[in-house]
């Protein structure tokens, strides 16, 4: 296909705006509706690219079929964007995009069938993820972004280089919003962190051995989360999310105070009266020592004549 040949497509809801490309059957955009406006959550025109692509598939040049389907599945309401491989005559690959009514978790399936006379083998597949994740104030705040995986109740942030892909979920992050993919590890098994200087991490995922049989179809889904880096968001979809929220040194204690403001936010609707309820809290709680710190200020400053006389007596010495 020449580049002009790709066509877009866009999904809409309450919550987003997808813009679909037939690109590696990609995302190209991904706008978050707030009540101030859209804001686009992958960037655009970065690392020398005049676009960025998630869950783009390498390898294969994809159509979209023509119509989005409404599904229900257990975890709730989606809409199903398809789309099918052309122009291969050893493999069909359907990529379908199953995308939440509510909330930010959808899902990818993939169904890779070989219509070949061969074994066809999946360790070919080649799956990028994603390049970075939108900042919102500019290429000056590069360095805020990260790649990082989870496992063993560990989050580790990748450098560039080589990695095997043991981990619960990927991810692509920023101050503010967060990418991840899951259940990755258990059909691809090796990822690639390209990461400059001054340039937004990618993490390219490589397909496991594989071998699909004459006429067999290999098919798997992976869930994927791309919105707000909001703690007890991520942590109710129960996967273990809101581990990428960095708290840093004093970590725990952080937490307590995040827990504190959440219940006084749901009592007061509010977070500027949330924030002075707690800080009242705050200095009731501490009282005792502020207290004490106060009369031993006092104490000092009874002891002051004292000293000054002794500091005249034996400046001598």
């Amino acid at each position: 296909l020449e580049q002009a040949a790709y066509e877009t497509f866009v999904l809409e809801n309450d919550n987003l705006k997808v813009v679909f490309s037939e690109e590696g059957a990609s995302i190209e955009s991904y706008y978050l509706k707030e009540k101030e406006g859209q804001i686009n959550l992958i960037p655009e025109d970065i690392n020398g690219k005049d676009k960025n692509l998630f869950f783009y598939s390498k390898n294969a040049a994809f159509r979209k079929t023509p119509k989005v389907e409404k599904v229900s599945l257990d975890e709730g309401k989606f809409s199903k964007v398809s789309f099918v491989s052309v122009g291969d005559k050893n493999s069909r690959i359907e990529k379908n995009y199953y995308m939440a009514d509510e909330g930010f978790l959808h899902k990818i399936e993939h169904k890779v069938t070989n219509t070949s006379r061969t074994d066809l083998n999946f360790g070919n597949s080649v799956f990028v993820f994603g390049t970075g994740m939108k900042i919102g104030a500019g290429r000056g705040e590069i360095k805020e972004t990260r790649a990082i995986g989870y496992k063993d109740f560990n989050v580790t942030s990748f450098k560039k280089g080589v990695y095997e892909n043991d981990f619960a979920w990927l991810g692509l992050d920023s101050r503010y919003f967060f990418a991840a993919v899951l259940n990755s590890q258990a059909v691809f098994g090796r990822i690639d962190v390209l990461k400059e200087k001054n340039a937004l991490p990618t993490i390219n995922m490589f397909g496991k051995e594989q071998l699909i049989k004459s006429g067999q179809t290999f098919a798997f889904d992976m869930p994927f989360y791309i919105g707000p880096k909001s703690y007890y968001d991520l942590k109710a979809l129960g996967l273990k999310l809101e581990e990428s929220v960095n708290f840093g040194f004093f970590g725990f204690l952080s937490k307590y105070a995040l827990k504190t403001l959440h219940i006084l936010y749901g009592i007061t609707k509010n977070y500027g009266f949330a924030i002075i309820i707690m800080t009242v809290i705050l200095q009731i709680l501490l009282f005792p020592l502020t207290a004490k710190s106060f009369k031993a200020s006092l104490g000092m400053k009874k002891l002051q004549p004292q000293i000054k006389i002794l500091q005249e007596k034996y400046k001598q010495d």
